[in-house]
This record gives C-alpha cells, sequence and structure tokens, in this order.
C-alpha cells in the first residue's frame, strides 16, 4: 500500500513527477490545471512553492548543471524555463517560449554535459552553451535551443 497519497493539491490529472538530482528532499508535479507545484518530500501535505504555466503541464526537467532552473513543456502555453529559489521556497521568474513549434508542447530535456555530444551555440555553431530540446505534437517538429 502506499506510504502517501494525495488526491487534494492537483485540481486535475498529474502527468508528470520530477524528483532533483542534488536537491534530496525536491520534488516537482506538472498536471492538466496548468501548475507545476513544487514539494518538500519530508512534509508532503502542501506544496511548498507553485507556479502557473498556462498550459496542461506534460513534462518537466530539472537543468543537469544548474539546480534551480526547470524546464517544461505546457502544452497549449508552448515551453517555459522557470527560475526557482530553493531558499525562498518560490519561483522567482518564468520565461515562456515557443520557438516556430505550431501544436501541443509535449517534450523537453536538457543535454547532459557527460553525453560527450557539443552544445549548440545561439548562431548554430558548436560550443560551451547548455543546450535544451523541445518537441511538439502535430507538427511533428524538434527543436534545440541554447539556454
Amino acid at each position: 500500500s502506499p506510504i502517501h497519497t494525495d488526491g487534494k493539491s492537483h485540481e486535475a490529472g498529474v502527468t508528470c513527477i520530477q524528483s532533483h538530482a542534488s536537491m534530496e528532499h525536491c520534488l516537482v508535479t506538472g498536471s492538466y490545471d496548468e501548475t507545476i507545484r513544487v514539494y518538500d518530500t519530508r512534509q508532503m501535505r502542501r506544496p511548498i512553492a507553485q507556479a502557473s504555466v498556462g498550459g496542461g503541464v506534460w513534462r518537466l526537467k530539472w537543468s543537469p548543471t544548474r539546480k534551480n532552473i526547470l524546464a517544461a513543456a505546457c502544452m497549449h502555453a508552448g515551453f517555459a524555463v522557470l527560475k526557482y529559489d530553493h531558499d525562498s521556497g518560490s519561483f522567482a521568474e518564468t520565461l515562456p517560449f515557443v520557438g516556430e513549434h505550431k501544436s501541443l508542447g509535449y517534450g523537453i530535456d536538457w543535454q547532459f554535459p557527460e553525453s560527450g555530444l557539443p552544445a549548440v551555440a545561439e548562431d548554430g555553431e558548436i560550443g560551451d552553451a547548455e543546450t535544451i530540446s523541445s518537441a511538439s505534437f502535430y507538427d511533428h517538429l524538434m527543436q534545440f535551443w541554447s539556454a
């Protein structure tokens, strides 16, 4: 049986859960209710922070190199990169982006530095910038961004 159940924090279906690689008790969820919620796993009664992103949250990924940066695929609202302040337990900034995507934002991920793959710079040249990729549904599009 489950050690904890929460049926009250989300107002619609929960679509993703992502733990944090370097913050032991940090857990983030995304939902069709267009809200990202951050939990402290030692106290799961209610989220410690939340951010509305204007579209159902389909996927969440923490940056592999910057512990306070979270990428989100937000279905009808495209994509967002959020800056989270772990000390205050709040979202400091949300940067939405759509790019050339013309349909639902479903996929988002970071290039891991240890992958051995070179980063793609803003001008398309190979460089040292951190790279994020986004994917959309009906237009079959995948894009890469300098973050």
